[in-house]
């Protein structure tokens, strides 16, 4: 390791026991080495670890302990077993009103109305579509199937005007 890493170390997790066995084995190392890098220590311990060797701890007041305290006992009476959890979740699915359920049910059969509706619409749509084609192309093969004898259909726009 070079002197900048140690340095940087220094400064932050080795004089704070912090790093790691492995770390301070090899921070130690380096320090037996390199006279530069100890006086450094030295340094900082004196500035920034001495000053609070004899210093006092703070302590919290007691009723923040018995604030955790009660925390911990409300959230641990909290605590449901699998089954109680697997039970809550399934209150959900019962139907504790005859109202609701009548109501639930006519919104499912709603929805399912709706859904076929919507579905032979979309096929009447499309067959009407192929009817007015196959339309379109008679009149265009000979113009006399479907009642069209003796009729020419109007295009409509400029172009097809021209081309026809």
């Amino acid at each position: 390791m070079d002197c900048s890493k140690i340095k940087e170390l220094l400064l932050t997790d080795y004089l704070d026991r912090q790093a790691d066995v492995r770390l301070r084995i090899q921070v130690q190392k380096h320090l037996g080495a390199c006279a530069e890098c100890r006086r450094f220590e030295e340094e900082v311990r004196m500035a920034a670890v001495s000053p609070f060797k004899n210093a006092a701890k703070p302590e919290a007041p007691e009723s923040v302990w018995i604030n955790i305290k009660d925390n911990i006992a409300r959230s641990e009476s909290r605590k449901l077993s699998l089954l109680d959890v697997i039970t809550e979740k399934l209150k959900v699915f019962s139907l504790p009103r005859p109202a609701f359920a009548l109501a639930s049910t006519t919104l499912v059969f709603l929805i399912i109305f709706a859904a076929i509706t919507k579905h032979s619409a979309d096929k009447n749509q499309i067959r009407e579509y192929f009817a007015q084609q196959i339309d379109f192309y008679a009149i265009l093969s000979n113009g006399e199937d479907n009642g069209y004898q003796n009729h020419t259909p109007d295009p409509g726009v400029y172009i097809e005007k021209y081309l026809f």
